[in-house]
């Protein structure tokens, strides 16, 4: 397995690498709401357990305590009839897989069975439903993992790649060492269920009333919640490294190559810092080997690695996504940036990447946004606080309706060189005095965007400042 080290010389821009960052703190709160959710179940299921021994429990008592010759009697028939039907009702839930479904079949109980035998069969019941709703849980978030991690990866490449159901069917349940997370779990259910019998047992056999089992209940309610949130989480990792390695080869090939990005903070794990910033083969890519996870919990990431981005990568891939309209060969696009055949020969991923971006410029701290063009362009910071309205976030009566402005692929590059302070170029500078005497005059003297948009054009004419630099950059 050949592997780079490449940490220090890494040409991925830095913006993508905090796209990733932001990527895994998304992700971390799509876990965390997951973890609530079973949370929930998990706590439920338990009181359901504490209230069934209660409940045997108040039934077989006498002054004395517990008969244990009572708890060896048959049951009453109405009890069981109950029983059945709850379990009857749970097999017939449509949104349980098979192998739920084949669980909650075992609790088929005969009619004639013991009270002592019942209590076990209803416990188990409960524990095996509350299972099934957290496998429900885990499967959802485990798809719905994979789909937003491919549609991440089309936003950073430009490049859809169409997966069939059965490919993701084949990510999510693939075994992760030994096992899938599925078998994992429904192990974790058996010993839950044997615990819960011993508890079970204790109760109608010697008399113990079911109060002193409550530090018990309570542990094993962490433990499996515990359990469930790290199966959770590192699964969660696992699909989406599977899913981004089989959209790398899809749009880079073979002999593409990725980067690991660990998450940065506090917690981060000594194995995750070393990979940190490596660079190793996609074709050599193993989740627990050189890519996420790399231990339980983990939710580091990967990112593609092709050296300088700008560059190489878009230029290798020109015109690959390209979708022709021989009827509309120029169009201005209500964001005052021009676009043609000849200046954008791969208009999709342009128009998705500048998509994306404007919603994190939306979702940043407005404040902070500001303060750093303002400093990194001399600018005033209310003349940009004019701008980022304009651009980003008021809506005007435009052709489409009363909306936002739509979001320009040129326009995001400038915005990203003025927020970074790097590599600011003329355009950058003429983008904000452009939306700046825009804003004005549609603002204080209401003229319509397309008057205004003319007007300015005039004095400070943003398309061709662009190809003035594309024009240089050629020579």
């Amino acid at each position: 397995m050949k592997v780079s080290f490449k940490s220090k010389k890494s040409n991925l821009s830095d913006y993508w690498l905090e796209r990733a960052q932001q990527a895994i703190q998304s992700e971390t709160l799509e876990d965390a709401a997951k973890v609530a959710e079973i949370e929930r179940i998990v706590a439920m299921m338990i009181a359901d357990i504490y209230k069934n021994l209660l409940a045997y429990y108040a039934k077989l008592a006498t002054a004395e305590g517990i008969d244990w010759r009572e708890a060896k009697q048959i049951a009453d028939k109405f009890d069981v009839e109950a029983f059945q039907m709850r379990a009857k009702a749970y097999v017939e839930n449509k949104d349980f897989s098979d192998k739920a479904n084949k669980e909650l079949k075992r609790y088929n109980t005969a009619m004639y069975v013991n009270r002592e035998q019942l209590l076990k069969h209803e416990l188990g019941l409960i524990v095996t439903k509350g299972y099934a709703e957290q496998e429900n849980v885990i499967n959802k978030h485990l798809h719905d993992s994979v789909t937003r991690t491919l549609k991440h990866q089309s936003g950073i490449l430009g490049a859809d790649v169409h997966v069939k159901q059965s490919d993701v069917e084949a990510i999510v349940y693939s075994n992760f060492g030994k096992l899938n997370w599925s078998e994992r779990l429904w192990n974790n259910q058996d010993e839950l269920r044997k615990d819960v019998e011993r508890m079970a047992s204790h109760v109608m056999l010697r008399g113990r009333h079911p109060y002193e089992f409550v530090p018990e209940i309570r542990k094993k309610q962490k433990q499996t919640v515990a359990n469930t949130k790290r199966l959770l989480i590192t699964e969660a990792a696992r699909v989406q490294t599977e899913a981004q390695k089989l959209h790398y080869l899809e749009t880079m090939g073979d002999d593409a190559e990725y980067e690991f990005v660990a998450k940065r903070d506090e917690k981060t794990s000594k194995i995750c810092r070393h990979y940190d910033k490596k660079v190793f083969k996609v074709k050599d890519m193993v989740p627990g080997v050189n890519a996420p996870p790399m231990h339980p919990h983990c939710r580091s990431t990967t990112v593609p690695y092709v050296g300088n981005w700008r560059d190489k990568f878009f230029k290798d891939r020109q015109g690959k996504y390209r979708l022709k309209d021989e009827d509309a060969p120029s169009i201005i696009k209500e964001s005052g940036a021009k676009w043609t055949d000849k200046n954008d020969p791969y208009g999709i991923q342009r128009q998705r990447h500048a998509d994306d971006y404007y919603e994190e410029i939306r979702n940043r701290k407005e404040e902070i946004e500001i303060r750093e063009v303002a400093r990194n362009t001399g600018f005033r910071q209310s003349t940009i606080k004019r701008i980022y309205k304009h651009i980003f976030i008021n809506k005007y009566e435009l052709e489409k309706g009363y909306t936002t402005f739509d979001s320009d692929f040129e326009m995001a590059k400038s915005w990203f060189r003025l927020r970074e302070g790097k590599e600011i170029k003329q355009m950058d500078i003429i983008m904000l005095k452009h939306e700046a005497l825009e804003h004005y005059l549609m603002n204080k003297y209401n003229y319509k965007y397309k008057e205004a948009h003319d007007i300015v054009e005039r004095k400070y004419n943003y398309n061709k400042a662009i190809s003035d630099q594309e024009n240089n950059n050629q020579k």
